[in-house]
């Protein structure tokens, strides 16, 4: 199980895999660097996806496409969510999930 949250970039999609210790554990203090990559986004989405889970900590991939050039966007950008597959939550977790 996990109690706590934090994010890693995973700009351009080009890194895949989470590193121990290149998250973000304080969410208040990545909100102003959030709000950059969400001004950033250049297909008009933002991804947020659970990638696993370490030492009672949920870790989540923050996913986007800058621009390039470091243009801001001016129009709203779309916040998605992934998550596990049920056998990603039963592997980390120990846990059997209910198949009903």
């Amino acid at each position: 199980m996990w109690e706590r949250v934090a994010v890693y970039e995973r700009p351009d999609l080009e890194h895949w895999e989470w590193r121990p210790g290149t998250e973000e554990k304080d969410l208040a203090a990545y909100e102003e660097r959030f709000s950059d990559v969400l001004a950033s986004a250049t297909r008009g989405w933002v991804n947020l996806a659970a990638t696993t889970i370490c030492d009672g900590t949920l870790i989540v991939a923050v996913e986007w496409v800058p621009d390039p050039e470091g243009r801001h966007r001016d129009r709203p950008v779309s916040v998605n969510r992934s998550g596990f597959a049920r056998g990603e939550i039963e592997r980390l977790t120990g846990i059997p999930i209910d198949r009903q």
